[in-house]
Parts: structure tokens; C-alpha cells; sequence
């Protein structure tokens, strides 16, 4: 799965880059894994520990040490991304900070990257025991660049109430927005719940979307009982969701004749609507100041979304059984895994009928599975527990199963450059024609 492992949060650290020359790289990484060796962590690389499921405690301090000792910024983000473990929480703290800062002062990409991957990973481990102070420091220092939106949601997971004017302010800030609103959610700032309710009903990004429809849901408010709050722009907005269906003729003007001749090349692809979806409940989702790429994206996003309006959606809830806007931070507990597994059997329509689906989550203690039989066979994946991420070996899985099942179809895969990606399910020839009609990459899952 190479493409797919950008959204899914791994990759080959070990490569060229402008200031890190692949010989010291290489040479610190032999260090690194020596060291771990010696502590009894047996790898032949430092990467080895991004990809086991295995716990390991006893690299906790060889890591720590290694961290400032090591020159490059690729082992350095290994490091940091290594460290993003349970086991390192109240441990890791001191050390990634003193990192983060020996950052500042360079503006180049490598360290904008470390930066980045500190801050994510004190995101994994809950804010960090006692980085309360630093992160709430960080996150104003202009220096932290594009790391301060992963630091302002690190920031609230410590549940500092300081942090709340802060990420107010950061809120105004467009580059940080989703980031910021999953914090003001955790946080339970009642104040933000204006400002939260139009952009959960906004045109903008569909992620800071359903991140304030989450944020609102944490804080008890219910955006469709919730209209009259609203200013009328929203009003109206929500209202237009909450409508009947009208005939599909209904649509007019240059947006609606835009929007029915893509829903026309999406079906050609193999990706429509449900049957109880009328096109006219998506056009004011959309602007005629779009590229043809970023069109396409977009409707597939929303098409790929739960629906907000019960009849406008398929049975499954969704607007489109074709494709799956998947958020990869979305394993909240028990039930998270047999929802994705739900999911692909939707997508599969028909050609991978799982049954007996069940999974086990347990985010404390960093134990999770999901069981199910298919075709007579009893299946049972075990999954690496990350904070609320997906394990990114699971979702090819599903690929593998449809493969072997010689369907004729695959699961296929579109990265939208962030936390979230759309999965759909295609024969060879809708897949080249869907690349072709919409300019998109389109990528088989495994």
C-alpha cells in the first residue's frame, strides 16, 4: 500500500533530502539500532519500530537518548514519531520539547517536519504529562509555524483551561481552524458554539465541517434543533438541508446544469447517488469558482459523507454507497472497526458479504481486534492501537479479501492531502475512467 500510507500516517523516512545526505542518514540510523539493540529492542532499523505491534518499553530511554545525539532531521523525526507510544507518556515530554525548541530557529521544510511530527505526537499521548506550560507556549510562538494546529488539539487533550482564549483567537486563524475546533470541542467552550454552528454548515472544508458537527455533539448541541440560534445566512443553509426532496428537475442555473453533468461522468465511473438522493440538496455545497480537479474532489467528499437530512441518504445513511469519505483518526472505541468493516461490505455491494462482524477495542490498555467469516472462513485481524487512528494495515485487507475472491473489482483509494482520503470500489476500466474524467489519482487500497 504505498500511496495509501501517506493518509495512513507511515512511510520510508529513510530517504534523500535537501540538507540530510542518505550516508549520514544511514549511518545514524545503524546507531540508533544499535543502541536499541543493546537494550535488548532487536531491529536492524530505527523505522522497524513504526511498524511493529509489539510494546516496547525498553526503548523509551534509548530513544530520549538518542534524540539530541542524532544530527540529522530524519532521525530525528523517527525519534519523535517512535515515541508517539503509551508507554512514553510522562517519560517523553521534557526531551521532545527540548527538540522542538532546538527547531525554532531554523525555517527550513526538514524542521518544519520535526516540528510537526513532535506535535502530533504529543497529540497521541493525550497533550503529554506536565507539557501543559510548554505546549501553551509553543502554540503562540509564531516560529511553530504549521505545527501550532496539531499543538493547539495536543494543548487541549491536557484540559488546561488557559488554553481557551488561545485557541479562541487561533480560531480566526483559517490554516488551523479543524484543529482548533476538535479542541474547543474537547475543551467544552460553550462560547465557540456560535461560531461552531456556522462552519459545521458552511461551503468550506468538509473535515472542519464534521469536526465542528463533533465539537457541537460534545458540547450537547443538537444543529438541527438548533436552526433559530443561527444567523440567517445559516438559517437558511440548514433549512435548505432539512427539506423535502424536489423532483430532480428542480435544479436551474448555471451551479445545478455544473453539477448534474459531473453526477452524469460519476456514474459513467460507477459513483452515484442513492436512489431517495436528489442532486439539488448538494448545490449549495458547491462553487463555480472550482477547478474541474478540485470540483470533483469536493462532490466526491460530500457524496462520500453521512447524509444530515434521513431522507436524503441511502440506507446505510450515507448519499452514496459508491464512495467513502474515511476519516483515519476515527477509532473511538468499541464498535470503530466493525463500522469500517460495515462499511466496505457497502462499498463491495455484494462481492464481500461479510457476516459475524464483532471487534474489540480498548484504547487504555492498547488492545484491538475485529473477527469475521466470509464464505465459511473465520477471519481475525488484530490491530496496532495509535491513539484514535487506524491502523493503516488494516484497510487493504479488505482489498486482499476482495482480490482473492476474484470479484473483478478492487477497492480503490484517493488522497486528499490530509487526515482524510475517499474509498471506493471499481472495476479496471471505471477506475482508469474516473481518472481520466476527473483528473484525480486514483490508486488501488493495497
Amino acid at each position: 500500500m504505498p500511496e495509501p500510507e501517506r493518509v495512513f500516517r507511515r512511510s520510508d523516512a529513510l530517504s534523500d533530502s535537501d540538507k540530510d545526505s542518505r550516508e549520514q542518514v544511514l549511518q545514524e540510523d545503524r546507531l540508533v539500532a544499535e543502541a536499541l539493540c543493546e537494550a535488548g529492542v532487536m531491529v536492524t532499523s530505527s523505522q522497524d519500530l513504526l511498524k511493529t505491534r509489539e510494546r516496547y518499553p525498553k526503548a523509551i530511554p534509548v530513544l530520549l537518548e538518542m534524540l539530541p545525539k542524532v544530527q540529522t532531521y530524519t532521525l530525528k523525526e523517527i525519534i519523535a514519531r517512535s515515541l508517539g507510544v503509551r508507554e512514553a507518556k510522562g517519560k517523553a515530554e521534557a526531551g521532545l520539547i527540548a527538540a522542538f525548541d532546538a527547531s525554532l530557529q531554523d525555517p527550513g521544510r526538514e524542521a518544519e517536519s520535526l516540528r510537526w511530527a513532535i506535535a502530533n505526537t504529543f497529540e497521541i499521548l493525550g497533550g503529554g504529562k506536565g507539557a501543559s506550560a510548554s505546549l501553551l507556549r509553543l502554540v503562540t510562538d509564531p516560529r511553530s509555524g504549521g505545527a501550532r494546529g496539531m499543538l493547539s488539539l495536543a494543548l487541549a487533550k491536557t484540559k488546561n483551561r488557559e488554553a481557551i482564549p488561545v485557541l479562541l483567537k487561533m480560531l480566526e486563524e483559517d490554516d488551523f481552524t479543524g484543529f482548533v475546533v476538535a479542541g474547543l470541542g474537547i475543551l467544552g467552550v460553550e462560547e465557540a458554539i456560535p461560531k461552531l454552528k456556522l462552519l459545521a454548515v458552511s461551503k468550506g472544508n468538509a473535515w472542519i465541517r464534521r469536526e465542528a458537527k463533533k465539537a457541537l455533539g460534545r458540547l450537547g448541541v443538537d444543529l438541527q434543533s438548533e436552526v433559530g440560534a443561527l444567523p440567517v445566512a445559516g438559517r437558511e443553509t440548514v433549512a435548505r438541508s432539512r427539506k423535502r426532496a424536489k423532483p430532480e428537475n428542480a435544479i436551474s442555473g448555471p451551479i445545478g446544469s455544473a453539477l448534474e453533468e459531473r453526477l452524469r461522468v460519476l456514474a459513467e465511473c460507477g459513483i452515484s447517488l442513492a436512489h431517495s438522493v436528489t442532486p439539488d440538496s448538494l448545490t449549495r455545497l458547491f462553487s463555480l469558482a472550482l477547478d474541474e480537479k478540485e470540483y470533483y474532489r469536493d462532490l466526491l467528499s460530500v457524496m462520500g459523507d453521512e447524509a444530515e437530512d434521513g431522507a436524503q441518504a441511502a440506507p446505510s445513511g450515507y448519499l452514496s454507497d459508491n464512495i467513502w469519505h474515511f476519516d483515519t483518526e476515527c477509532i473511538e472505541g468499541d464498535g470503530s472497526y466493525a463500522a469500517i468493516a460495515q462499511r466496505m461490505v457497502e462499498l463491495a455491494q455484494g462481492d464481500l458479504p461479510l457476516e459475524n462482524i464483532e471487534d474489540f477495542v480498548d484504547l487504555e490498555e492498547g488492545e484491538a481486534w475485529l473477527s469475521f467469516s466470509l464464505d465459511g472462513k473465520a477471519y481475525k485481524w488484530i490491530a496496532k492501537v495509535d491513539a484514535d487512528w487506524v491502523d493503516p494495515s488494516i484497510p487493504p485487507k479488505f482489498d486482499e479479501l476482495l482480490v482473492s475472491r476474484n470479484a473483478g473489482r478492487r477497492f480503490t483509494y484517493i488522497n486528499l492531502g490530509g487526515q482524510d482520503c475517499l474509498i471506493g470500489c471499481a472495476t479496471p476500466k471505471q477506475r482508469t475512467a474516473l481518472e481520466a474524467r476527473t483528473g484525480l489519482e486514483v490508486f488501488w487500497l493495497a
